[in-house]
């Protein structure tokens, strides 16, 4: 699960980065409009932060073992 927890990680360091440096993109795409109105442009900023850290800690817990899917029950 080492790939899949850099991914991870690397798409919240990706999202901190969006939400820190303000993208108009991200503040203005269709889907991220409902959380503008409801908690305006810094607001978002701040849910977008949030995300991207839980991202950044679901990719290292990965990376590292703590997380991973399901054993495979046996016959």
């Amino acid at each position: 699960m080492v790939l899949p927890g850099i991914a991870f990680a690397l798409i919240g360091l990706f999202i901190v980065g969006a939400a820190a440096l303000d993208w108009n993109y991200f503040m203005t795409h269709p889907k991220a409009r409902p959380l503008t109105m409801l908690f305006g442009r810094n607001g978002t900023r701040v849910v977008y932060g949030l995300l991207g850290v839980a991202f950044i800690a679901m990719g290292i817990a990965a990376a590292i073992g703590l997380i991973g899917p399901p054993p495979v029950p046996g016959p």
